[in-house]
């Protein structure tokens, strides 16, 4: 059983009575869909026994302060953005942050398309943690797209941004969940919660589910 949790935005309450009512055992991964905003290390606030099945991508509100994101690097080896991970018998992949102008934006082009590209004409005072500006922590970039369409395999693909049956989605999230012949997309950021399905040009579909604010969805 899988366990998927949207935008907490620093608050577990949710995932917490959640696991107390029906119990951690069946769970075999817990994914957080963004806009964590831990006020704490992540690993402390969930506790080592949820930690342990967390992987997270994260949302572009994590990158608004120093200690949200610093507190994510507890973690960051759970960090599924342009990674793949198997749980409960899905291959799960992650498409963390959002599509940015300043970056790569799909309906105004590309300026930047790897992030050693941005760091290397980014001035040090401008660096978080000697990388990237922090708000760029949680932009995608095009080499993350490209990293996962590398030929590879996933079931569930979950996202920040929406695919395209959302009114603020994108078709590139469709096209990546499509290559990686996924059967769900999951995504956060919208805080809206529906059902949908998006459809493909061989006339197959994929469903969506849109999940609204600290709202959990499971898979089987």
């Amino acid at each position: 059983m899988l366990l998927f949790f949207a935008d907490p935005l620093g608050e577990f309450e949710e995932l917490f009575a959640f696991l107390e009512a029906n119990g951690l055992i069946n769970i075999e991964g817990i994914f957080l869909l963004g806009d964590i905003c831990a006020p704490l290390p992540l690993e402390d606030l969930l506790g080592a026994e949820i930690a342990e099945k967390v992987w997270f991508i994260p949302g572009d509100r994590d990158s608004e302060r120093q200690g949200w994101m610093q507190n994510l690097l507890s973690m960051w080896d759970r960090n599924l953005h342009a990674r793949i991970t198997e749980a409960g018998g899905y291959r799960v992949a992650g498409l963390g942050g959002v599509f940015r102008e300043e970056v790569w934006h799909p309906k105004k082009g590309t300026k930047w398309d790897t992030r050693n590209q941005m760091a290397q004409h980014t001035p040090p005072r401008s660096k978080f943690r000697n990388w990237l500006p922090l708000r760029h922590w949680t932009s995608i970039f095009l080499e993350d797209y490209e990293g996962l369409l590398n030929p590879a395999r996933a079931d569930i693909l979950i996202a920040h941004e929406a695919p395209s049956c959302h009114t603020q989605g994108f078709s590139e999230v469709d096209e990546l969940a499509a290559v990686l012949n996924a059967h769900w997309i999951l995504h956060g950021h919208q805080d809206t919660s529906y059902v949908d399905q998006v459809f493909l040009d061989n006339d197959s579909a994929i469903q969506t589910v849109g999940l609204a604010r600290r709202n959990i969805h499971i898979i089987v």
